[in-house]
């Protein structure tokens, strides 16, 4: 929380999507032609042009952090207590907005759902808070009615009724596993029916050799093949967990598991036919994802939960 102050210091109440580990909001972007990644890949980047992108998921993330630390603290100083209902004043403002996505996407903004949702869950946990500290003076008539209107959009305009499923953008056709993390964040229950055809549309039509892209034929204004992308895979894991279909949890949780590598780590994605590892190694979200899979495929698993079948799975964490 310290640090979230001090690099949001310049940019308050907006946040960025990224800032130094000094704090500084500037990371210029640059491109080195002369040099080659790894496999030759190219381009060569420094720095981060996702500094200037604006990514309304962002500010759920944060609020969800500190709802998450809350019950470890007695109360948040007049600082931070500014700093987190300045966030959903600017959520209120700003929710109704293209943004560039959870995946920086760099061709051009759009509704994505999924922006959406993580507005709704910033001030799904900014009320929360409010009610835990009794925030009486925060705006919470504007909070809960912009929450409500937020939900309604997603209902609306998020769900495709023809294919059954959320989509990548408000008003689209397109899937996108992003769509996944809706149950994990509480927006919904995983067991719903709206969640269960949303989980099996992306098993369908996202997976190839039992890995998951995170989107497919998106211009995402990045060259190159898609690699399936790591905790895309956990994420699907978790929503069979939750829904009880605890044996294609397992086997999706294990075929990721099956493409670690020799020091058991993970990268950002991951080659289906191959099996080669692609982009940021070791990437920690892919980590993260592994660890939240693991602890809910134990705990469905612990309560007895069964698959379709009625079996308990033949391997378990």
């Amino acid at each position: 929380m310290n640090w979230i102050l001090h690099a949001t210091g310049l940019t308050r109440p907006k946040l960025q999507v990224v800032y130094s580990v000094f704090g500084q909001a500037s990371i210029k972007e640059d491109t080195l032609p002369w040099l080659s990644g790894y496999a030759a890949s190219r381009p060569v980047r420094i720095g981060n042009g996702a500094d200037s992108q604006f990514q309304l998921d962002v500010y759920g993330e944060v609020l969800d952090a500190v709802y998450t630390y809350a019950p470890y603290v007695e109360r948040f100083d007049k600082e931070t207590k500014k700093f987190l209902i300045g966030l959903g004043e600017v959520i209120c403002e700003t929710w109704d907005k293209p943004d560039n996505g959870i995946w920086e996407v760099r061709s051009t903004c759009v509704h994505h759902t999924h922006s959406k949702v993580m507005a709704w869950l910033g001030l799904d946990r900014l009320l929360k808070l409010c009610n835990m500290y009794q925030w009486n003076k925060a705006p919470l008539k504007k909070f809960k009615e912009t929450s409500e209107r937020i939900r309604d959009v997603v209902e609306h305009y998020g769900y495709n009724s023809e294919l059954k499923t959320y989509t990548r953008a408000l008003s689209g056709s397109s899937l996108d596993a992003s769509v996944l993390i809706f149950s994990l964040v509480g927006y919904c229950d995983a067991a719903s029916e709206r969640m269960i055809s949303t989980t099996e549309m992306i098993y369908r039509n996202l997976c190839e050799n039992g890995l998951i892209y995170r989107y497919r034929d998106v211009s995402d204004g990045v060259d190159g093949r898609e690699g399936a992308f790591g905790v895309c895979s956990y994420w699907l894991a978790e929503n069979f967990a939750k829904s009880g279909q605890l044996e294609k949890a397992v086997n999706v949780f294990e075929t990721m598991l099956s493409h670690a590598s020799p020091t058991g780590l993970f990268s950002e994605e991951i080659e289906p036919v191959s099996g080669n590892l692609l982009g940021n190694y070791p990437q920690g979200l892919t980590h993260i994802g592994l660890i939240n899979a693991a602890l809910t495929i134990n705990e469905a698993f612990q309560k007895g939960s069964t698959n379709e079948k009625g079996k308990a799975p033949s391997s378990v964490i």
